[in-house]
């Protein structure tokens, strides 16, 4: 595990005065990444099966659920604060590039959450309208954001995105599927020596969910439990559409992040992401 990039010092009895913009950037994704992971990997997947998951009568069913999506918005919110809190306009502009920096070590790191957060927040009314800001932001800063904005674009159902996952990780998992249904046991040994070195070999990722909740969403609402025309007869097809998003998601959260924790950043990081909480 490398070791954690620290060169400040945090108060370890109260995190909450800290400032986090004190910390390496690369650092401060790292230990974003590992909160977020964590908050992911307690997310019980199946429950997502229930598009009534957003209703008071599902809400402790949902209940990691609802936590992982409050953070996403306090995040977008502690990003907005960030730059519009400081006085001038350079400070801004300085705040506004480590955002944009901090997003792209996310990115990086897979983290297309807090990235996803992050973009949301300086996509915001009152960031856009900050023309004298934006004048001061260097133009590699800009044509770094506008790379990130194309990979996470929201154009044809974020197609990009999707291959960006389908690329990096669904076909190295399917490949190993294929694998272990065979009927060869000198294959199934490789797939399983394979299957550990994928485990820790590729990078974990922290999805960002609102693309495979729409997706389950359009799913149950556009197909029917039984077939038409047989009123007795389950709709395998929609299990399998449904089966296949939730299988995806599971695997994510089988894969571990090669970073260490630590706790002084992580409950800084915590403790003001909190108070961002609506």
């Amino acid at each position: 595990i490398p070791e954690p990039m620290i060169k400040f010092g945090l108060s370890l009895i109260n995190p909450l005065v800290n400032d986090l913009w004190s910390i390496e950037l690369i650092e401060l994704a790292k230990q974003f990444t590992i909160i977020d992971h964590n908050i992911y990997c307690n997310i019980p997947i199946y429950t997502l099966l229930s598009t009534d998951w957003m209703k008071p009568r599902h809400m402790l069913l949902s209940t990691n659920y609802r936590r992982y999506t409050d953070r996403f918005n306090a995040i977008s919110l502690w990003a907005m604060t960030s730059i519009i809190r400081e006085e001038d306009l350079k400070s801004r502009a300085d705040r506004y590039k480590q955002l944009v920096d901090l997003m792209h070590h996310l990115l990086e790191l897979g983290n297309y959450f807090t990235s996803m957060a992050i973009l949301s927040a300086l996509k915001q009314s009152c960031i856009v309208r900050l023309k004298q800001t934006l004048q001061l932001v260097n133009q590699s800063t800009k044509l770094k954001l506008n790379n990130m904005q194309k990979r996470l674009s929201e154009d044809k159902n974020y197609l990009i995105y999707r291959q960006e996952l389908q690329l990096k990780y669904i076909q190295a998992f399917d490949n190993l599927d294929w694998k272990n249904r065979s009927d060869d046991m000198d294959l199934k040994l490789k797939y399983l020596n394979h299957s550990n070195d994928l485990r820790s070999n590729t990078q974990a990722i922290v999805p960002y969910l609102g693309v495979f909740t729409s997706e389950l969403t359009a799913i149950n609402d556009g197909n029917e439990d039984y077939l038409p025309d047989c009123p007795h007869m389950i709709n395998i097809n929609k299990l399998m559409l449904l089966s296949r998003c939730i299988i995806t998601l599971q695997r994510f959260q089988r894969l571990v992040y090669n970073i260490e924790s630590v706790r002084m950043i992580t409950a800084a990081i915590n403790n003001i992401i909190k108070t961002y909480c609506l």
